[in-house]
């Protein structure tokens, strides 16, 4: 774990790294990202040190992500 992460589970112990969230929803660590990126879900917590930024989502957001996973149909999607 990086220092950075280190001060943020400091900050917000019951906070789920990306990775920890995206293993959690069985996504990878990439659609979370995209997920955040485009708004469809965002972290409860952002701790910025120096120039780097952490996210750290809830358990309030893992029930959010479980949510919208159980609504998605599995497969790439068709571009049209």
């Amino acid at each position: 774990m990086n220092p950075q992460t280190r001060v943020a589970k400091r900050l917000y112990p019951s906070g789920l790294t990306t990775s920890e969230f995206a293993a959690a929803l069985g996504k990878s660590v990439s659609t979370v990202i995209r997920w955040r990126r485009v708004g469809i879900l965002s972290p409860r917590y952002q701790v910025q040190t120096g120039k780097t930024a952490v996210w750290l989502y809830s358990p309030d957001d893992l029930v959010e992500g479980k949510k919208l996973v159980a609504t998605l149909r599995p497969g790439r999607k068709v571009k049209t």
